[in-house]
C-alpha cells in the first residue's frame, strides 16, 4: 500500500487554499435528435406541467392588476399617458394585452403540449384497466357480509 507524506505517521493533511475539484466528464455530442428527446422528456415530466401551470396563474396577474386593452382601450391610453415611459414600456411587454400576448399565449401552448405529452402514452394502459373486471374482494375481510353475523341488525328508533 502507498503512503503519501500528509498520510504518513498520524499526521493530517495540510489545509489547501484551493478547494478540491472532481474531475468531470467530458458532455456527450448528443446531436439534435438527442436534444429534441431531451426537451420532449424533460417537457412531458409532470413537474413541468405543474411548473408550467404556476408560471401561466403567475403571469395572469397583470392581466387582473393592469387595464386591459380589449375590455378599455380609452384607460389604457390614459394610463400610458399619465405614466409616460413606464407607461410605455408596460405597453411594449404586452402588459395591457395579457391574454392575447405572445408570451402568455407560449405558455400555455408548452402546458397544453406538456398535459398531452403526459396523456397519451398512459391512454391504452389506462383504458385496459377500465375495460378490465374488478378484482375480487378478499375471503375474510372485516366488514365483508361472508364474516358478519346472521343475526339481525338493530332497531333504529
Amino acid at each position: 500500500m502507498k503512503t503519501f507524506p500528509d498520510q504518513h505517521e498520524g499526521r493530517k493533511p495540510a489545509p489547501s487554499s484551493k478547494p478540491a475539484r472532481a474531475a468531470k466528464a467530458a458532455p456527450a455530442s448528443i446531436g439534435f435528435v438527442g436534444m429534441l428527446r431531451w426537451a420532449w422528456r424533460q417537457l412531458t415530466t409532470m413537474r413541468a406541467a405543474l411548473i408550467l401551470l404556476l408560471i401561466l396563474a403567475l403571469a395572469a396577474i397583470p392581466g387582473s392588476l393592469l387595464p386591459q386593452r380589449i375590455q378599455d382601450p380609452i384607460r389604457v391610453n390614459t394610463f400610458i399617458e399619465e405614466n409616460g415611459s413606464w407607461g410605455e414600456f408596460l405597453d411594449r411587454l404586452q402588459l395591457f394585452d395579457v391574454y392575447s400576448s405572445v408570451w402568455f399565449s407560449s405558455v400555455y401552448i408548452l402546458l397544453m403540449i406538456s398535459l398531452v405529452g403526459c396523456v397519451l402514452p398512459r391512454t391504452a394502459q389506462h383504458w385496459r384497466a377500465m375495460r378490465q373486471a374488478p378484482p375480487k374482494a378478499p375471503a375474510g375481510c372485516p366488514g365483508c357480509r361472508a364474516t358478519r353475523p346472521s343475526s339481525s341488525p338493530p332497531n333504529k328508533r
